[in-house]
């Protein structure tokens, strides 16, 4: 190739070149939009939002929506649009668009505004109306329209019913003549919203009063007249267990008078009974009816043993034992009659009564009674409060049945009592009354095996004449008081198998010059056998095992008649202890 052709060749290229570097220069840019962000949300009330606008162009922003105003509205290059909403006075959400536009590219804002919340407010919950009713006004204020729902009724009228915005409505209440109160509720309605006013109404207040409020009698039979007055219709309850009043009307209307009939009191017992003087609206007077107790007397020993026939199921005791009713009172099995007067009752057989009773409140009037002995016959429940009032009793034995409840204080009253049996009745409970120091005259004790606990009363060392105190397999605690100098007549003391019996062996039991038998066993016990114990010459039983004592038995005691002739039974009576401990003799 010549070097011409080359330079022509050259010169071609270079053409080529410069045409396409022209042609490259001359070339429209691509447009560039994008807004940010993409949506925009609002609440009810005007308010304002910015939009960010990127773009390499000029640009338009637009929107069909009346409530939606942009500003500005158009731009070049990067700017902002700030979108701002009227309020939305309407009940229900909005949406529209905003366009943006530039060249051939166009983007879109979604504009969202939550509806107007409707709002009702009553300045009244209750409008409480007197019985005389009266005008009461309620404040209603709402951005909407709302109604009052009034139920049917002829007491309660508005002035108005509905309305819009905020307003006043009267409401009328007119007298009641009703014997009770009465109500209802008006229902404020506004869209979705509700309010209850609760109105109400005072009863007509009724007038009621009774004279005499209180009427005392003897005995005997009598009558006498209650007056009345009142304003509206009123009746008399008088209770079911006071058939012994009768009264010549139950019922009436304003003023009058009411003549009580009273029946003769044949029981050893004041009775009382309250008569009820009552409207209908729950306005009550009472007037408390009391009749004096009977003079005792044979008629009242035998309707007392009468009650505890029917109370214990008489009819079907063992034919031989059953009392006839038909038949003098001193003819009955068990019963003992002396000056015309009952004294004794003792029902000791244990299948004379068939099944588990109570005694009956009646056996108070047997106010001669000095031996009441009922054993092995199922009383059931607690002592009556009537038995502490039988003060000539000398002998209460109420053995081996289901007493419940716990000795009364009252026991102290019994001073008279001699002999005191209710062991074998598991489910008494309680403990030692202090009273029982009262009876001086005391010479038997017997509460063993019940749920009697407690400490032992120091006021038992005053029951002077005590010679016998059983009270074995209880709930008793503490320690034994030391006070058994000032009991010489001791013979028994049974306290064994009462786990809560603890502390030392008290010295002075140890006096006992007439005690033939002590028995401690199966307690907690502790410390050694007092010496005094070697003072006990008439006993030969003596069991302290199952304790726990320990030490070495003193001389005196091992060297007492009844340690040397075995009569005490050393090995099985007295030293063995409880595990870790025991009492060791030389």
């Amino acid at each position: 190739m010549t070097m011409k052709t080359i330079k022509t060749l050259i010169k071609a290229f270079l053409a080529v070149a410069a045409g396409a570097l022209l042609f490259s220069c001359q070339k429209t840019p691509v447009t560039e939009l994008s807004v940010s962000p993409i949506s925009v949300n609002f609440e009810a009330a005007a308010s304002e939002n910015t939009v960010s606008v990127t773009c390499n162009d000029a640009w338009t922003a637009s929107t069909t929506a009346d409530w939606i105003s942009l500003s500005p509205a158009s731009g070049n290059g990067n700017g902002t649009i700030k979108i701002s909403v009227k309020a939305n006075e309407a009940f229900s959400d909005r949406n529209a668009d905003v366009t943006v536009k530039a060249g051939d590219k166009s983007a879109t804002i979604k504009v969202g505004q939550i509806s107007l919340a409707p709002s009702l407010k009553v300045d009244l919950e209750t409008i409480e109306a007197e019985a005389d009713g009266g005008e009461f006004e309620l404040a209603i204020t709402s951005n909407t329209d709302w109604t009052i729902a009034v139920p049917a009724n002829d007491w309660v009228t508005l002035d108005k019913t509905s309305g819009k915005g905020s307003d006043k409505v009267k409401v009328t209440v007119t007298p009641t003549t009703l014997l009770e109160p009465r109500t209802l509720d008006l229902k404020v309605n506004a869209m979705n919203l509700s309010h209850t006013v609760k109105v109400s109404q005072a009863a007509l207040v009724p007038a009621l009063s009774v004279s005499p409020e209180k009427v005392e009698t003897g005995a005997a039979a009598t009558s006498c007249e209650v007056v009345v007055e009142s304003n509206v219709a009123w009746k008399v309850e008088i209770p079911e267990d006071a058939s012994w009043i009768k009264a010549d009307k139950t019922s009436g209307t304003g003023d009058d008078k009411v003549i009580f009939s009273l029946e003769t009191n044949p029981a050893r017992k004041v009775r009382k009974a309250t008569v009820t003087f009552s409207c209908e609206q729950d306005l009550k007077k009472e007037v408390l009816f009391s009749q004096a107790e009977a003079v005792p007397s044979r008629q009242t020993d035998s309707l007392a043993l009468v009650a505890i026939y029917n109370a214990a199921d008489g009819a079907n005791w063992k034919e031989e034992r059953r009392w006839d009713l038909t038949k003098p009172v001193d003819t009955w099995n068990g019963i003992t009659v002396e000056g015309n007067r009952v004294t004794k009752i003792q029902i000791t057989a244990a299948s004379v009564i068939p099944a588990e009773w109570t005694l009956p409140h009646e056996i108070g009037d047997l106010t001669e009674l000095t031996v009441l002995k009922i054993n092995q016959n199922k009383v059931k429940g607690e002592i009556p409060e009537e038995v502490y009032g039988l003060t000539k009793l000398t002998d209460l034995w109420l053995q081996n049945s289901n007493l419940t409840g716990s000795l009364s204080d009252k026991l102290g009253q019994l001073t008279e009592l001699k002999n005191l049996y209710i062991d074998r009745n598991k489910n008494l409970g309680g403990s030692i009354p202090a009273t029982i120091g009262n009876l001086t005259k005391l010479e038997s004790i017997n509460i063993a095996q019940t749920g009697i606990g407690g400490a032992i009363p120091p006021e038992l060392s005053k029951c002077i004449s005590l010679k016998n105190f059983m009270a074995y397999s209880n709930q008793l605690s503490g320690q034994i008081p030391d006070f058994w100098d000032k009991l010489p007549n001791i013979g028994v003391i049974q306290l064994y198998s009462n786990p809560g019996i603890t502390g030392p062996l008290p010295t002075t039991m140890g006096t006992l010059k007439k005690a033939t038998g002590i028995q401690l066993r199966d307690c907690n016990i502790t410390g050694n056998i007092p010496v005094s114990f070697a003072g006990l010459e008439k006993c030969n039983q003596l069991f302290l095992y199952g304790n726990k004592m320990s030490g070495v038995v003193p001389a005196e005691v091992q060297n007492h008649p009844n340690w040397v002739n075995n009569k005490w039974k050393v090995e099985t009576n007295i030293l063995p202890q409880q595990e870790g401990y025991g009492l060791t003799i030389q």
